[in-house]
């Protein structure tokens, strides 16, 4: 959002979903996950948004038959190829990084051993991974039921290891708050943010190894 758009009243800074409209106030009621209540933007309210300036409004069509168990292949393949830091080309990438994947966590690992860390910053990072792997576990118990039943246990246990890096995750980000009230990392707390950030990253790897034995079954059973 633009500081233009912001002093223009409007609020959709992110994607929202239109739940209904008031033709006589000229608005539209949004719906959002961040958001408690509905709240309303203007029919010419709409901004550009993203480093790409996306004006961007998606209007849901019938759906056209899809095979589930496909479309679940694909996601997992994009999941390991992200882990493994080769889902972009980092050259040409929307939102420019140092690192993607494990990559990321190493480089974060290396910076709490170097650089002096902001705990609001590192706070914010930690509850973004613990939305993000909360997303991919709740999406394999989605898919579970789309799979070959042979892929189901290496499933459950990339599930069972995504909810082993939330705990950590949420310890992490309780340690980076702890941080910001004693205005910085002690030798303590940057010792417990690395233990947890390290067993984050390894939990994680096992999780992505669970999802690649899934694959393999997976290409196997539908050959």
């Amino acid at each position: 959002m633009t500081q233009a758009q912001h002093d223009q009243g409007i609020g959709a800074f992110e994607w929202g979903l239109l739940v209904g409209y008031d033709e006589q106030q000229k608005t539209y009621a949004v719906r959002h996950p961040r958001d408690k209540t509905e709240y309303t933007v203007l029919f010419g309210g709409f901004g550009y948004t993203d480093p790409v300036n996306w004006y961007h409004v998606i209007v849901p069509v019938e759906p056209e038959p899809a095979d589930l168990q496909q479309v679940a292949i694909q996601s997992l393949k994009h999941a390991v190829a992200f882990a493994h830091g080769d889902r972009y080309d980092m050259a040409d990438i929307c939102y420019p990084t140092d690192a993607l994947g494990f990559a990321a966590c190493e480089l974060w690992l290396d910076t709490f051993q170097t650089e002096n860390v902001d705990p609001h910053f590192a706070s914010a990072h930690a509850g973004a991974l613990s939305m993000l792997h909360r997303h991919a576990a709740d999406y394999l118990r989605e898919i579970i039921d789309h799979v070959h039943d042979d892929a189901n246990q290496a499933l459950h246990a990339a599930i069972t290891f995504y909810e082993k890096e939330l705990h950590v995750l949420d310890q992490l980000t309780e340690i980076c708050q702890r941080a910001a009230t004693h205005s910085g990392f002690t030798a303590s707390l940057l010792q417990e943010a690395t233990g947890s950030l390290q067993a984050a990253l390894e939990a994680d790897r096992k999780a992505i190894k669970d999802i690649e034995a899934a694959l393999a079954v997976l290409q196997v059973s539908i050959s």
